[in-house]
């Protein structure tokens, strides 16, 4: 069975086994329906073998974009496989592996992966051996997703990790969402959407510091310095989401999807930090762990009504 359900009468989230560990359903109940919250998947989506059309899939060992798939660490260049649109490596390699069930209980689900179970299929796309445990855990109106890596090689390992998660902009028949947030800055990209330099100031036009719509402005935007909840307020109606990213997550990546969803990744590291932290650049969220040595970030998704 590859989708794994919890609910507690007021969220319902099911998890997709085989693919990732990803979100399939991220839902609310009013009056006996449940809405989602997260992007509706079809059924075509679940059977088929990657996780993009889903609610959310988490990004380990990076976040977002690689350019060409390249880096150096520690003095040696590593080349990853790269995808055949861009030609670079993107949003990590345990979004489309299927992950072992460990615990499931009324309103807990605890999965595993290990890069090395997977030398003898599709080679994992990273140097460096690693497991991931993704804990889901209802409590009244909160939905909390816990990461915790684990370097199982010989070496230092840089990492980085976060979540993508794809909201409804209209929840209930609201208009469209206001977002809030604060951030100290925002990257500049090239036509690869990969930045080319470090974080820069915050333009007015990209302040939601005192909340403002996407309206039908495209974003796929980096920004820096993220400090305090990500909050989305459905106009119209007394429903509102916030989401409590642990201090780990110190940058967030807008995007507006092609099915008119947005996706909102807290994330540890900007695009490129890999190869921007060896050139020297500052507050790129660059990671690194030692053997044996575990990371791990929370991120609450609080739903009120």
């Amino acid at each position: 069975m590859d989708l794994h359900t919890i609910e507690n009468g007021q969220l319902r989230l099911q998890v997709h086994e085989r693919l990732g560990a990803s979100i399939a359903a991220f839902q609310h109940n009013i009056q006996g329906t449940w809405h989602p919250i997260m992007r509706e998947v079809t059924e075509e989506a679940l059977k088929g073998n990657i996780s993009s059309p889903l609610g959310s899939y988490s990004l380990v060992p990076f976040s977002n974009r690689i350019r060409a798939g390249k880096f150096t660490y520690k003095g040696k260049t590593h080349q990853l496989m790269t995808n055949a649109k861009e030609h670079v490596a993107i949003h990590g390699d345990v979004r489309n592996r299927p992950h072992v069930l460990k615990e499931h209980t009324e309103n807990k689900l605890v999965f595993f992966f290990d890069s090395r179970d997977h030398d003898d299929l599709e080679a994992f796309n990273y140097p460096f051996p690693l497991t991931l445990t993704t804990t889901f855990e209802l409590q009244g109106n909160t939905l909390t997703q816990t990461l915790t890596i684990e370097n199982v090689g010989e070496e230092e390992m840089p990492i980085g990790f976060g979540i993508h998660p794809y909201f409804v902009r209209r929840f209930a028949g609201s208009e469209d969402a206001i977002l809030t947030f604060k951030v100290d800055g925002v990257y500049k990209t090239d036509s690869s959407n990969i930045p080319t330099e470090g974080k820069k100031p915050l333009p007015k036009e990209l302040d939601f510091s005192e909340g403002a719509a996407l309206g039908d402005r495209k974003f796929d935007t980096v920004f820096g310095g993220l400090e305090g909840p990500v909050d989305i307020q459905y106009p119209g109606t007394p429903y509102s989401l916030t989401l409590d990213a642990d201090p780990v997550f110190q940058h967030l990546i807008v995007f507006t999807a092609p099915d008119g969803t947005m996706a909102l990744e807290p994330v540890t590291n900007c695009t490129d930090a890999f190869n921007l932290h060896e050139q020297g650049v500052e507050g790129t969220g660059f990671l690194s762990l030692q053997p044996g040595a575990q990371i791990s970030g929370s991120i609450r998704f609080v739903f009120k009504a």
